[in-house]
């Protein structure tokens, strides 16, 4: 993506519209599961090679997001490249991290013992 984001800074116009619709599809997953999940959202995470590395792309994912509480910080999120970080406002009522690959395999592991506990 990071070459994609280049070109389209650039101006080409097939870079920028795979950038639109990258964020345009992210934008429609992240709403279906804020309404199945009827609001009740503790935390977004981005990871993997996009999530993990692109502050543009995670800014234009939650452009306008601050209507539902979910605030990031621009300098804490252009600052967080191929780390944990939490990247949300102070005043945002959803946590925002950016989680490095290795972290998903901790949190699959730490979500089973959770759900093995309470059958």
């Amino acid at each position: 993506m990071e070459g994609v984001v280049t070109e389209a800074k650039k101006g080409d116009k097939k870079s920028q519209l795979a950038i639109d619709i990258f964020v345009y599809r992210a934008r429609k997953y992240l709403g279906s599961y804020w309404f199945v999940l009827e609001g009740n959202v503790d935390a977004i995470a981005f990871s993997g090679g996009i999530g993990e590395n692109s502050p543009l792309i995670r800014e234009k994912i939650l452009h306008g997001f601050d209507k539902f509480g979910i605030v990031i910080d621009h300098k804490m999120n252009m600052h967080s490249i191929n780390s944990e970080r939490k990247i949300n406002t102070k005043g945002s009522k959803v946590k925002v991290f950016t989680l490095p690959r290795n972290a998903k395999v901790l949190i699959a592991r730490e979500t089973y013992q959770i759900v093995t506990k309470h059958k």
